[in-house]
């Protein structure tokens, strides 16, 4: 039984900086009972399961002899051990995708049994500093990170990056020879490089790919989902002008922060009737956001476009009168990160 080969992983080196491949089981193995937890709790006890036995099969002759068959071996000595084959089919699944494009999980065990095991591996590299270097990628990091993303796609499971990276940290945090904020940004750094590369090659164009991910990359479900709506937004005859007016807005906001309106000061009707239209379309684009409907959150933030023009053109924002030009700012800061909660539109090339 594969349960009886466990104990021969505490003798298998995973990586001299990471532990014993029994080490490793054990930490992806806690990851995936979290993660069980978050997605449906009523499946934890077979996540658990088929975590344990995973990596069983590395200890058996015919994976030492066939190495291109680990997983699919431990799903036939599971099936012959007499597990439940559910528990059998996720063992091998749990490797899945093998390549770019391949066959993802079926089962929710074998998913999240996968997610947690690349994201220990890559959490883990990075965090002794062996991410991938040039062409160089020794332990298929981007591989394992394409992996997790079209999982997370494929199941829409209502998983964060971050989560699922501090997590990681946590049960790694004996051998990381990193600042824990360092280590998670290199690693968000490099699954939205991944990301990045995966859309555009499959003809997302790549500076509205880039105008999304530059606000951040946490939720890939959600990211995907506004990408799709910032293409399809530029079909729109608004969406040259929107993207020229919010270039204009953030042109003029450098190093600008900790923004405070105070209505009072508003003294030009352009700036009154600006501040009037942004708290109505405010609240349109975030109840849009809200319900994941980024088409309609970018009509309504399309709307913003005449009265931020004629705002520019109606008044100097560099006013001599300092409180006047940090209200005027001010404005401005809220209608930019209002824009920034789906797309930094500055990415965006326009023939303006």
């Amino acid at each position: 039984p594969l349960e009886k080969r466990l104990e021969a992983l505490k003798k298998v080196i995973f990586h001299r900086l990471l532990g014993t491949s029994y080490e490793k089981v054990m930490r992806f193995r806690g990851l995936a009972r979290i993660i069980a937890d978050k997605i449906n709790p009523a499946i934890k006890a077979s996540v658990d399961r088929v975590a344990l036995l995973a990596k069983a099969d590395l200890e058996t002759q015919m994976v030492g002899e066939f190495s291109e068959l680990q997983g699919v071996m431990g799903s036939q000595y599971a099936l012959l051990a007499g597990e439940n084959p559910v528990i059998a089919r996720a063992i091998y699944e749990h490797y899945l995708p093998t390549a770019a494009g391949g066959e993802l999980p079926q089962t929710d065990e074998g998913a999240i049994v996968g997610i947690a095991d690349k994201i220990d591996s890559i959490a883990g590299f990075f965090g002794v500093g062996l991410p991938p270097s040039g062409t160089a990628d020794p332990y298929a990091l981007r591989r394992q990170a394409l992996g997790v993303i079209n999982i997370l796609l494929d199941k829409r499971y209502p998983l964060t990056l971050d989560f699922l990276i501090d997590e990681s940290l946590n049960g790694l945090a004996s051998v990381l020879k990193k600042s824990v904020p360092e280590i998670k940004k290199d690693v968000l750094e490099f699954f939205a490089g991944r990301f990045a590369n995966q859309l555009i090659a499959q003809g997302y164009a790549y500076d509205t790919v880039e105008a999304v991910l530059a606000t951040g990359l946490s939720d890939v479900v959600l990211s995907l989902e506004k990408i799709k709506a910032l293409q399809a937004f530029r079909e729109n005859p608004e969406f040259e002008p929107v993207s020229i007016a919010f270039k204009r807005v953030d042109n003029i906001l450098k190093d600008f922060g900790n923004p405070r309106i105070d209505p009072t000061l508003f003294i030009a009707d352009v700036e009154k009737n600006l501040s009037d239209s942004f708290g109505i379309i405010k609240k349109a684009v975030e109840e849009g956001i809200a319900g994941n409907d980024y088409n309609l959150a970018l009509k309504e933030l399309a709307r913003l476009r005449p009265p931020v023009d004629a705002f520019f053109d109606g008044v100097m924002v560099m006013d001599k009168n300092e409180k006047i030009k940090f209200n005027r700012l001010s404005l401005l800061a809220e209608i930019s990160a209002l824009f920034h909660k789906i797309a930094d539109f500055s990415k965006i090339v326009t023939a303006g």
